[in-house]
C-alpha cells in the first residue's frame, strides 16, 4: 500500500515540476521588451523543445 502512495506522490511531483519548468521557460521568452514576432518565434521553438520531454513524462506516468 505504501508503495502505491509513494508512486502517486512521485508522479504528482514530476507533473508539478514539469509544469513549473514549462511555465518558467515560456515566461522567460515572452518579455514585453521584445518585438511580437520575435517573441512568437521563441515561444514556438520553446514549445517544440519542451514537447519531447512532455511526451516522455506522459509515457512514464502511464507506465506507473
Amino acid at each position: 500500500m505504501d508503495s502505491i502512495i509513494f508512486e502517486k506522490l512521485k508522479a504528482e511531483l514530476l507533473i508539478r515540476s514539469f509544469l513549473l519548468t514549462h511555465t518558467v521557460i515560456l515566461s522567460e521568452h515572452t518579455s514585453w521588451s521584445r518585438r511580437p514576432a520575435q517573441v512568437t518565434n521563441q515561444v514556438t521553438s520553446t514549445i517544440n523543445w519542451v514537447n519531447p520531454r512532455e511526451k516522455y513524462l506522459v509515457k512514464m506516468i502511464k507506465s506507473l
